[in-house]
């Protein structure tokens, strides 16, 4: 028997799934990288997430970690109204809600949809139809929009 010949063959083909594999989703590592932006890293986590297999990848590299990039995104809207403290947040685009935050304790007065905002969090859930990433925040800060000039105090927490 010849096994040495087999052997290397299967090596070969581990090699070409594995590259293949690298391809298709990012490496946990590519996701961490500190000098990506907020809009470089959401794209390569939702391209992973989006993939045929998104829930194994949410459950093996995203699920109870902590998004290593703040990310930045646009209020779509919040509950309850008066002291929200769950938002649906855009970050994609300033329409389709991606992301449900849910903030332990609640903030004293509502944010209206459409504002700026930038948070860090701890990824829960993930449903891939439709896509929604349910992650929890210690607090919601309303981002420095950089097209325009801003009011100063638009920078400070709004809790």
């Amino acid at each position: 028997m010849d096994l040495v010949p087999q052997a290397a063959s299967a090596r070969r083909r581990w090699s070409v799934v594995l590259l293949l594999s690298c391809l298709i989703f990012e490496s946990p590592q590519a996701l961490r990288s500190q000098t990506q932006t907020s809009q470089e890293f959401w794209a390569r986590l939702k391209k992973g997430l989006s993939g045929p297999d998104g829930s194994q990848y949410f459950e093996d590299f995203v699920k109870d970690a902590v998004l290593p990039v703040p990310l930045e995104g646009t209020l779509i809207s919040s509950s309850p109204a008066d002291h929200p403290r769950e938002f649906l947040v855009a970050v994609s685009d300033d329409k389709t809600p991606e992301i449900t935050l849910n903030l332990e304790g609640r903030l004293e007065k509502a944010l209206p949809a459409g504002t700026p905002v930038i948070f860090e969090c701890v990824a829960e859930k993930f449903t891939p139809e439709p896509f929604m990433l349910r992650c929890h925040v210690e607090t919601v800060n309303r981002a420095t929009v950089r097209e325009s000039k801003t009011d100063p105090s638009a920078k400070k927490n709004s809790k």
